[in-house]
């Protein structure tokens, strides 16, 4: 089943298991560039998402575009709308923004794992940088095109991208704002899996799938504590992995888990 948030955004659910919902991007030729009814769209999406998990749903989200990009950052056409548009205003004057999809991204809180065919290109890699795994064919390329421009990142690129790569990469990246190959990114960590292209989908699927294979309350937690783990130091991390587990191994839920080991252990 196909959900048409936008025309340029599609919701779908996977055939093979339902619990993994598919993002995609789809202005292919545009290279899926973002205009203001995109990222409104995108943000509409992942807002849906975040609500209908509250019921436990969904299980793993698999984010791609359509055609032979996966992003190509920012319309350029529809710069003005964006960044003199609402969701700015809505920064200025409350301090979120609804239509923003960066803010409904951050905050999802199953796995969301992106598949990248082609192109990403500033907020196309800001996007990618947001999401917790990333799958790219290997002709993908990511580029930063910010200091290209003389503008700067909005969506969290030069805090993100230096905790995964390192800062002196990170630097290179923004500042020579130079295409990174699929094959370098995935030699830098940026990248999880690079594969034949026309395959990224594919692989991202078949990982969602394994991922959705666990228990829910697991995976969210485990998320949840390695992304608040790196806004912290590594003590205060500790602290917030020693009490989550303290209050878990109390509760009935363990008991649970105790039930799928004994379950599991009989099996071999």
């Amino acid at each position: 089943m196909v959900s048409t948030v936008d025309k340029s955004v599609l919701v779908s659910r996977d055939l093979e298991n339902p619990a993994v919902v598919i993002v995609k991007i789809n202005r292919p030729k545009l290279k899926n560039a973002l205009n203001l009814e995109t990222m409104t769209a995108l943000a509409r999406a992942f807002e849906m998402i975040n609500a209908t998990n509250n019921k436990k749903r969904i299980k793993a989200i698999v984010l791609t575009g359509a055609g032979s990009s996966f992003c190509a950052g920012v319309d350029l056409l529809d710069a003005k709308a964006i960044f003199n548009g609402p969701m700015f205003r809505d920064y200025s004057t409350d301090g979120v923004s609804n239509s923003d999809p960066m803010h409904h991204l951050e905050r999802c809180r199953i796995p969301v794992i992106c598949a990248v065919e082609g192109a990403a290109v500033t907020g196309g890699v800001e996007i990618a940088l947001a999401c917790d795994m990333i799958i790219a064919g290997e002709s993908a390329t990511f580029r930063d095109t910010h200091n290209q421009f003389g503008i700067v990142p909005f969506w969290g690129l030069s805090q993100k991208l230096s905790r995964i790569v390192g800062a002196n990469r990170a630097k290179e990246f923004c500042f020579c704002a130079s295409k990174l190959p699929a094959k370098r990114a995935y030699e830098w960590g940026l990248v999880n899996h690079v594969v034949p292209d026309g395959n990224a989908l594919n692989k991202a699927l078949e990982t969602a799938r394994i991922v959705a294979r666990h228990p829910t309350q697991s995976t969210c937690t485990y998320k949840r504590l390695i992304d608040q783990g790196l806004e912290s130091t590594y003590k205060a991390g500790r602290t917030l992995e020693f009490k989550t587990a303290l209050a878990f191994y109390g509760s009935s839920k363990f008991q649970q888990s105790v039930k799928i080991m004994a379950q599991a252990k009989a099996k071999l």
